[in-house]
C-alpha cells in the first residue's frame, strides 16, 4: 500500500531528522534502502494496538477451563462477538471492556489477561514507518494508535524526500 501524499511532509521531516536514513543518497538506491530500513520493527520496540485480531487467533488464546467456568449469558456473549464482525475482532476499547466482563472473576483470570483491557492479544509490534504516524506512548501498558498501517515503497521515500 502506497502512502497517501499527504503523508509525505512527515516522512520528509523523519527522514531529515534521522541521521541513518538521510546519510543515504537521494537516489532511487537510497531510496530503496531507507524504505527497507523503515519495514524493519521500530528500534526500541514500539507498541500499537491491532486494527484487526483474526477470529482463530482470539480463540487460541481463550482458555477452554475458563469457558467451562463461563454462564450460559457469558458463553452467549463471547459466541456473539466472535460473530458480529466480518473478519476478525476489532479491539475499540468497548470490545476490550466486553472481553474484560465476559472473562471477569476469578475464573477467567487465563483468557482475561489475554482478552482483557490489555490483553496482549490486542497489540503488536509497529514497524518504524508506522511508529512515524502512531499517536501515543507505545508501550505495552499505554498502546499507541495506528494512524498509517503497512509498509512504505521506494517511490514513496523518493517522492517524500523531493517534495
Amino acid at each position: 500500500m502506497a502512502l497517501d501524499p499527504s503523508l509525505y511532509p512527515a516522512l520528509k521531516a523523519n527522514i531529515l531528522a534521522s541521521p541513518d536514513l538521510n546519510s543515504q543518497p537521494n537516489t532511487q538506491d537510497g531510496a530503496y534502502e531507507i524504505a527497507r530500513l523503515y519495514n524493519l520493527l521500530a528500534s526500541p520496540t514500539f507498541t500499537v494496538w491491532r486494527s484487526r485480531v483474526p477470529y482463530q487467533e482470539v480463540a487460541d488464546n481463550t482458555s477452554v477451563a475458563d469457558l467451562g467456568n463461563m454462564t450460559a449469558a457469558n458463553v452467549s456473549r463471547y459466541s456473539t462477538a466472535m460473530q458480529i464482525s466480518p473478519g476478525g475482532i476489532v479491539p475499540t476499547s468497548v470490545r476490550r471492556a466486553g472481553f474484560e466482563d465476559i472473562f471477569g472473576g476469578a475464573a477467567g483470570a487465563t483468557t482475561r489477561a489475554k482478552l482483557g483491557l490489555a490483553g496482549t492479544v490486542w497489540m503488536r509490534s509497529a514497524t518504524r514507518v508506522e511508529k512515524v504516524y502512531a499517536t501515543g506512548t507505545g508501550t505495552v501498558a499505554s498502546p499507541a494508535s495506528l494512524v498509517y498501517e503497512g509498509a512504505v515503497n521506494y517511490q514513496d521515500v523518493f517522492y517524500a524526500r523531493n517534495s
